[in-house]
């Protein structure tokens, strides 16, 4: 049976396994990552040097362990040759059933990752380099989020079709909620969003020398209209921008918007690139983390 972390035994001698504390801090923390800290930086001689801090692991289906990264410094050969070499800098938990103890090791290999690993740096050496510190660090460094904190944006839309459009419905913008790269993107709790819309289009051609008319932008939530707002247009590519907070209560999530028609000039077109790099109409959906109110 499962038994809270921080308990005392019981007269039994049942007390916090292993397997409870991997699926408590999987709870707190959904996606592997690093915690804080764990810099590593190039130095004078053939050595990286690997600051203090700690990672988040994956150790199953919903569970995670915290692992320790000591400050230390790892060793690496010269590069004598013509091209460039990749030094991966990682952190390994090792496990004594195929490592033989339980010992948390930086290390550094030029080729696949280790099992329980984590990547801190990826490295391009020149070539005939004699130290690391023209070495250019080229990983996309992780972090973790608890499931309290905020997950930064959770979808992404940018429309750059300038098609002229006359008075018909059209649909842009279908995206699933992300949140982090298990169970799907699966909200972790009901969660606040801010909506974020920036609206860059202008009346289609033949519509006279000022034309003028609107359009109305639709939003919807898991197919629910959530917020409309009726956007005035003419036949400069004015950007105008909306703004409104949302509440997600289900773990599985999707947003999309629909544009029609309102009145005045009969067509429109999303104004996008070109010289002057229009920005198109952009939609970007912004965790501020845990629905409390």
């Amino acid at each position: 049976m499962a038994t809270g972390f921080g308990l005392d035994l019981d007269q039994d001698n049942n007390g916090t396994t292993p397997d409870d504390i991997q699926r408590i801090i999987g709870a707190n923390w959904r996606v592997a990552g690093i915690l804080s800290g764990a810099a590593v930086e190039g130095a004078a001689t053939m050595e990286y040097h690997v600051f203090a801090g700690a990672v988040v692991l994956n150790w199953g289906m919903d569970q995670k362990i915290l692992v320790p990264v000591e400050e230390t410094r790892v060793p690496v050969e010269p590069n004598p040759g013509t091209t460039t070499r990749r030094d991966k800098i990682y952190v390994q938990q090792r496990i004594p059933e195929t490592d033989g103890d339980n010992l948390a090791v930086v290390a550094s290999t030029t080729g696949t990752l280790p099992p329980r690993s984590m990547l801190l740096a990826d490295y391009e050496v020149p070539a005939n380099a004699t130290s690391t510190a023209e070495a250019v660090d080229r990983a996309n460094r992780v972090y973790t989020r608890s499931v309290g904190g905020q997950y930064g944006q959770v979808a992404k839309y940018i429309d750059t079709d300038s098609t002229v459009h006359g008075k018909e419905l059209v649909t842009r913008g279908k995206q699933q909620l992300w949140f982090g790269a298990m169970w799907n993107g699966v909200a972790p709790t009901d969660r606040d969003l801010m909506i974020h819309f920036n609206s860059c289009i202008s009346a289609g051609p033949n519509q006279g020398a000022s034309p003028e008319g609107s359009v109305i932008y639709k939003f919807y939530l898991n197919n629910e209209l959530v917020y409309s707002v009726e956007r005035v247009f003419n036949k400069y590519w004015e950007s105008k921008n909306f703004t409104f907070p949302v509440v997600i209560e289900q773990p599985s999530n999707t947003i999309h918007y629909t544009v029609q028609w309102s009145s005045g000039a009969s067509s429109w077109a999303v104004r996008y690139g070109g010289a002057n790099k229009a920005p198109g109409d952009q939609m970007v959906v912004v965790d501020n983390g845990v629905a409390n109110l």
